[in-house]
């Protein structure tokens, strides 16, 4: 998996629980992944925060359709959906890609 493949920090979960997780990757990517990313936004992990969106930006760039699908539905709309995260995704807007606000906008659109 490709996720596992550039965020080494999640890759223990995945691992434990691989079973349950690889034919449904979409709870993976959200319930794993996406709480991740706003743990290191807590903690103000500022290098984990940038190789992340920089992850999520190569996957916008050069994904195919479904990995495309699964980070912006599992991970972006759920960070937006996530309340009080508002200030967490302001101060941390710096760090994404043109792709990656493209796929925030297209949210706030609908």
């Amino acid at each position: 998996d490709i996720l596992i493949e550039n965020i080494d920090e999640i890759k223990g979960e995945y691992q434990t629980n691989k079973y349950y997780y690889e034919d449904i990757p979409y709870v993976f990517y959200e319930s794993v992944f996406e709480r991740f990313i706003v743990s290191e936004m807590i903690n103000k992990n500022t290098e984990s925060i940038k190789r992340i969106f920089r992850f999520i930006e190569e996957v916008l760039d050069n994904g195919d359709r479904e990995i495309k699908d699964l980070i912006e539905v599992a991970v972006i709309e759920s960070l937006l959906l996530e309340q009080n995260l508002e200030v967490l995704i302001k101060e941390n807007e710096k760090y994404f890609g043109e792709l990656t606000k493209k796929s925030i906008s297209k949210f706030y659109s609908n």
